[in-house]
């Protein structure tokens, strides 16, 4: 019971939204994403949008035409405007595909696999990747943590969102 007690109060103590350098350092090597071209990139994509096989002008929406639930929805139904995203649109992919493709940033074809190390600490990646089996296609979205955004890694390996204890909880609790 005392060890429950000890696990207990460490869980109680732990912050996540507490870097830890010595677990993730975040070194600047010259072949890390945050050292390439990301940034212009996610700015070329907000205002372009990416052409893909499926559709011209694929990109994220704007925050203005994005309403969520306020929270007093419950109450009077009313939605707010959103912000702007934290994980930025940097990519789509699709491909006719016969079998089930499992852990895609691995795969040769995937953009991640081809643009970003493994082992780049610079920078954090969601990837969105649906499979349809009854059209034997996959679509694929990645989705990157933006740079002013990010604050390192803490303990757990979970990215740190600066500024937002909440949501780097949620991340933690999530991944």
């Amino acid at each position: 019971q005392q060890q429950q007690q000890q696990q207990q109060q460490q869980q109680a103590e732990f912050d996540p939204s507490e870097p830890d350098p010595v677990k993730y350092p975040m070194s600047n090597n010259a072949t890390d994403a945050v050292n390439s071209n990301l940034t212009e990139l996610l700015r070329s994509i907000e205002t372009e949008g990416i052409n893909t096989g499926w559709t011209k002008k694929f990109g994220q929406p704007s925050p203005e035409t994005v309403q969520l639930r306020s929270i007093t929805y419950k109450h009077d139904g009313k939605k707010q405007v959103s912000q702007v995203p934290v994980f930025k649109l940097i990519y789509a992919q699709a491909f006719k595909t016969d079998i089930m493709i499992d852990h895609i940033a691995m795969h040769p074809s995937s953009w991640f696999n081809q643009n970003i190390s493994l082992d780049d600490m610079s920078t954090f990646t969601i990837i969105i990747h649906l499979q349809v089996k009854s059209i034997k296609t996959s679509f694929i979205t990645y989705h990157v943590l933006d740079r002013e955004m990010f604050n390192g890694y803490n303990k757990n390996g979970t990215p740190i969102i600066r500024g937002d204890r909440a949501f780097t909880k949620l991340l933690d609790l999530v991944l």
